[in-house]
C-alpha cells in the first residue's frame, strides 16, 4: 500500500511538472531560443494547459496563470508571423515601417509578460513539486 502510495504521488508529481516543462518549452519557442519547433510546443503546451485543470486547486490560480502565459504566448507568436510577412515583402516592409515597429515592440512586451507569467508559475507551483518531502517505502528503516 506504501508502494502505491507513492507511485500515485510519482505520478502527480511528473503530470504537474510536465505542465511546467511545456510552459518552458513555448516560452523558448516563442523566443526562437528552441530546437523544438514552435507549434509542436504550442500543441504540448495547449493540451497541458488543459489538463491543469484538474491537477490544482482552483484557489492557486494556476489555470489563470498558465491562461495569461497561452494569451501573451498567441500574441507575441501572431505578432512574429505578421513581422515576418512584411519583412519577407519589401514592399510592404517599406511602405508599413512604424506599424512594424509598433508589431515589434507589441510583441516585446508580449513577450515580457510570458515571462513574467511565466515567473508567476514558476512560484505557484513550487508547492505542488517540490519532491524533498516525498515518503514512500524504505526497505533499511
Amino acid at each position: 500500500m506504501k508502494i502505491a502510495s507513492a507511485k500515485s504521488r510519482l505520478d502527480l508529481y511528473n503530470k504537474r511538472f510536465n505542465i511546467y516543462l511545456a510552459a518552458l518549452d513555448y516560452y523558448q519557442a516563442a523566443w526562437g531560443k528552441s530546437d523544438k519547433a514552435l507549434e509542436k510546443c504550442k500543441q504540448d503546451f495547449i493540451k497541458s494547459y488543459r489538463e491543469s485543470q484538474f491537477l490544482f486547486k482552483a484557489s492557486d490560480g494556476v489555470y489563470q496563470t498558465l491562461t495569461a502565459i497561452k494569451d501573451a504566448g498567441a500574441s507575441a507568436t501572431g505578432l512574429a508571423d505578421i513581422i515576418k510577412q512584411h519583412e519577407d515583402d519589401p514592399n510592404r516592409a517599406v511602405t508599413h515601417q512604424t506599424m512594424m515597429a509598433d508589431w515589434r515592440r507589441s510583441r516585446m512586451d508580449s513577450l515580457q509578460s510570458f515571462e513574467n507569467s511565466l515567473m508567476q508559475l514558476e512560484k505557484q507551483l513550487s508547492a505542488y513539486i517540490r519532491f524533498e518531502r516525498a515518503s514512500g517505502w524504505h526497505p533499511f528503516k
